[in-house]
């Protein structure tokens, strides 16, 4: 029973340092990811909007020249954003989870058996302490009479 309460600890254990690493793994990727979005996002405003503005000056005029490059550079940052929250690794984290779940079940149920087993202990040796006598005397009436009706002659 040591054993089986032991490895459950362990598994759980193991599972919550997984998940805590999977998770972090996925925070570093999706800050990663959102950098270089806003440093796409800035060179693009920068860029775009200096080379579109002056292709467009002539068509749309100042105002929305510069409006419309913007606003394709917004929706490129957008789309890095959406895709740096990706949830790839939920899956992952979810299946680690579960088995978390069924090692705190069973660490639950082996608990609560030692606690029945503990106090079952507790209310013998109660007993044994209030008449020993009573206690002893029906253990080893048993084998006291096993052994006189096994040996008739004695």
């Amino acid at each position: 029973m040591k054993s089986r309460i032991g490895r459950n600890v362990a598994i759980v254990l193991k599972a919550e340092g997984l998940i805590a690493r999977l998770r972090l793994n996925a925070m570093r990727r999706q800050t990663a990811l959102i950098a270089i979005a806003g440093l796409f996002g800035v060179i693009g405003l920068v860029m775009l909007n200096v080379a579109a503005l002056y292709a467009l000056w002539p068509v749309l005029g100042p105002a929305f020249s510069a409006f419309f490059v913007a606003l394709i550079n917004l929706i490129l940052a957008a789309v890095l954003i959406l895709a740096a929250r990706s949830r790839i690794t939920e899956r992952e984290i979810e299946v680690i989870t579960e088995v978390r779940d069924t090692a705190l079940a069973d660490l639950e149920v082996e608990l609560e058996q030692t606690a029945w087993e503990a106090r079952a202990l507790a209310a013998g040796v109660r007993r044994a302490v209030h008449d020993p006598l009573g206690t002893v005397g029906a253990g080893l009436l048993g084998p006291i009479l096993a052994s006189l009706f096994k040996n008739p002659k004695s």
